[in-house]
C-alpha cells in the first residue's frame, strides 16, 4: 500500500508509476541549489531508493537558494541533513551514503545499479571524479540529468549513450556563451552576471532560478522512469537540446546547442 503522503500524487501515477518509482534507485551527487531540492522532490514524488553525496557543509551564502539552508543548519554536513528531512517525509526510503563527496575512488561505485544520475556538483569541483561517474553512466547507458541557475533563469540538459556527451556540449557552450546569454541571463542582467563571474568566478544565483532548475531536474527524471507509461507522452529532452526558463520573460525554449 502507498504511504500516506502519496494520497494526492496515487491517482497520478496510479499503481504501475509507484511501483516503478519505488523500485528505481536515482543517484545525486551535489546537494546544494539544484541536487538538494531535487531529492526531497523526488522523494516526496514517490522514489524510495537512492544514492546520495555531497561533502559540503552549508554556509551563509546558502541561504539564497538552497531549500535546507537555515540559521539551524549553518556549518552541519548538507548530506546528512538532507537526508534526515527526507527520512521525515518518508521513513521507508533507502539511502546509500557516499561520506566526503563524489571521489575519484568511489565514483564508478556510485553509479553501478543507479537508474538515473543526477549531477549537481558545483563548477571546479572534483573534476576527475565527475569525469569517471559520467563516463561510468554513459557507458552502462544510465541517462545523466543536470540543471543550474543562470541569474534568475534555469536550464535543463541531460545525456545519454549514444548522444552528444557533457563535455561535447559545454566545450560548444563556451564558445558560444555570448549567444546563449540573452536566453539564460536575459540581456537586462548579463553584464551584471558577467562582471561576478570575471571577479571571483562565482556564478550569480537566486532562489528562482535555482529551485525551478531542482524542479526541472526532478520533472525530466520522473518523465524518463515512467516512459514506458501512458503517464508520459514526450522523450526526455537530450543534447544537443537543452531547456532555458526565464521567469521574467515568462518564456520557455528548447535550444540546440549546435545551432545557436
Amino acid at each position: 500500500m502507498q504511504p500516506d503522503f502519496l494520497h494526492r500524487t496515487f491517482p497520478i501515477i496510479g499503481r504501475e508509476g509507484y511501483e516503478i518509482l519505488s523500485n528505481s534507485t536515482i543517484a545525486i551527487a551535489g546537494l546544494g541549489g539544484v541536487g538538494g531540492l531535487a531529492f526531497l522532490t523526488l522523494v516526496r514524488s514517490g522514489i524510495k531508493k537512492f544514492k546520495i553525496t555531497d561533502g559540503g557543509l552549508f554556509d551563509p551564502p546558502d541561504m539564497n537558494r538552497q531549500a535546507l539552508a537555515y540559521g539551524k543548519t549553518m556549518d552541519r554536513d548538507k548530506m546528512w541533513i538532507h537526508l534526515e528531512y527526507a527520512k521525515d517525509i518518508n521513513p521507508q526510503i533507502e539511502v546509500t551514503t557516499y561520506e566526503g563527496g563524489l571521489k575519484p575512488s568511489n565514483a564508478e561505485r556510485f553509479i553501478d545499479d543507479a537508474d538515473v544520475f543526477i549531477r549537481a556538483m558545483d563548477y571546479g569541483r572534483d573534476s576527475l571524479a565527475k569525469e569517471i561517474a559520467t563516463n561510468c553512466a554513459y557507458d552502462k547507458g544510465i541517462p545523466m540529468i543536470q540543471g543550474l541557475t543562470a541569474g534568475m533563469a534555469s536550464v535543463l540538459h541531460c545525456y545519454k549513450k549514444g548522444g552528444m556527451t557533457s563535455h561535447e556540449f559545454w566545450n560548444i557552450l563556451k564558445t558560444r556563451r555570448d549567444l546563449s546569454i540573452k536566453y539564460m541571463y536575459g540581456e537586462e542582467i548579463a553584464d551584471r552576471c558577467n562582471e561576478a563571474w570575471e571577479c571571483d568566478g562565482t556564478n550569480p544565483s537566486s532562489a528562482i532560478g535555482a529551485n525551478m532548475a531542482s524542479i526541472m531536474v526532478a520533472s525530466e527524471t520522473l518523465l524518463y522512469l515512467l516512459r514506458n507509461t501512458q503517464i508520459v507522452d514526450r522523450p526526455v529532452i537530450y543534447a544537443p537540446n537543452f531547456v532555458v526558463f526565464n521567469p521574467f520573460k515568462m518564456e520557455m525554449n528548447i535550444l540546440d546547442i549546435t545551432e545557436l
